[in-house]
């Protein structure tokens, strides 16, 4: 797959509208391989019925700008809620480096990103100021990351292998959300574990 945008656009409804609607769940994204993308999956922004009940695992992803991505804002609503992402294996992931596959030269010509993103900061300037505020604002539950592997990342050309941002204007924590077992490699390193 290989969409120059999410790859994976996963959408509950915007605001007070949106919040009455059918939530987005029983989800599975399994067996891929994704290149070139904004986020694969990405969840949100449209999270105002909530976007639950997700399982992502066994996906191969390659010079995406940003990895695993749940994206909202409070006036959005809802959110991402029990959700599991495993055995998923990055390379060239929010940063702009190459890599060779066998005979096959992969160009990061992607944005600057993170390999998992939990942000409530989302600003959709296409949306955002067109739906009533959500009567409760959106936030993130019950969310496990485990067996991920993220490859030839340049912290010189990259974000963070894991952003984790709150909305600015308010409190926010992320109840039960768990990292296990997240190892991310510099291209030196990948050289050493070849060895």
């Amino acid at each position: 797959m290989d969409t120059g945008d999410d790859a994976f656009a996963l959408s509950a409804g915007a605001g007070r509208t949106g919040e009455n609607g059918n939530p987005t769940e029983c989800i599975l994204i399994r067996n891929n391989y994704i290149r070139h993308s904004h986020g694969a999956p990405s969840a949100g922004s449209h999270t105002a019925a909530w976007i639950k009940n997700l399982l992502v695992e066994y996906n191969v992803i390659v010079s995406a700008s940003n990895g695993i991505r749940c994206k909202s804002s409070p006036p959005m609503g809802g959110g991402v809620m029990n959700a599991v992402f495993r055995n998923i294996a990055m390379l060239n992931v929010g940063s702009k480096n190459t890599a060779n596959l066998g005979n096959i030269q992969l160009d990061g010509i992607t944005e600057e990103g993170s390999a998992i993103v939990l942000t409530l900061n989302y600003l959709d300037e296409t949306s955002d100021l067109k739906f009533q505020k959500a009567v409760n604002s959106a936030n993130f539950e019950e969310i496990e990351f485990s067996e991920i592997t993220i490859d030839n990342v340049n912290k010189g050309n990259s974000g963070p292998s894991i952003l984790m941002e709150g909305y600015d204007k308010s409190q926010t924590n992320y109840p039960k959300t768990y990292l296990k077992n997240i190892v991310s490699l510099l291209l030196n390193d990948w050289s050493k574990l070849r060895n």
